[in-house]
């Protein structure tokens, strides 16, 4: 069995109910992984977002000129305002899984939960500590997540872990 470091967290009332935490031993880490998960460039693998008509134009102009896409060909809508090339969310999403890779070999579920937890700010969500339990399934699994967020380690608590990775699964 994987063993975990014994970090804490108590809601600081202060911060309106984020968690303080303490103990922590790979959160920097997690952070830095985070970070450059989110600085991806979507441009090079042919990926933009785009929320007007003026982004969309602008961000197939870019493809264009950068030989990614012939004037006229069709590209593929990902939702949310997330557009590509063929193949580019597929390359994509390898990096931001490889990245998730790393993140599972080196960082602390516990740790992540609780920096989630802050990040979605679950203590004022309706939805609450959902979406800090979904990021711990989506790196861990579901077999960590369900050993790591017991009922006493978890705040704003909806749902058990079972019930919310097989909602994931549906979905």
């Amino acid at each position: 069995m994987r063993q975990f470091n014994t970090v804490q967290a108590h809601p600081n009332w202060e911060w309106d109910g984020s968690l303080s935490i303490t103990g922590a031993q790979s959160l920097r880490t997690y952070r830095e992984l985070k970070e450059r998960q989110s600085k991806l460039p979507t441009h090079e693998y042919g990926i933009f977002f785009a929320f007007s008509k003026e982004q969309f134009k602008s961000g197939m102009k870019d493809l264009v000129s950068r030989g990614l896409l012939k004037d006229g060909e069709k590209i593929y809508s990902h939702g949310g305002g997330f557009f590509g090339i063929p193949g580019a969310l597929e390359r994509y999403m390898s990096a931001v899984e490889a990245i998730d890779k790393e993140i599972a070999e080196k960082c602390d579920p516990l740790e992540v939960y609780y920096e989630e937890y802050n990040n979605f700010e679950c203590c004022l969500g309706f939805d609450g500590d959902l979406p800090a339990v979904k990021a711990v399934i989506q790196i861990f699994g579901v077999d960590i997540a369900r050993q790591v967020l017991t009922d006493d380690k978890r705040f704003n608590r909806v749902g058990d872990v079972d019930g919310i990775a097989e909602s994931m699964n549906n979905n």
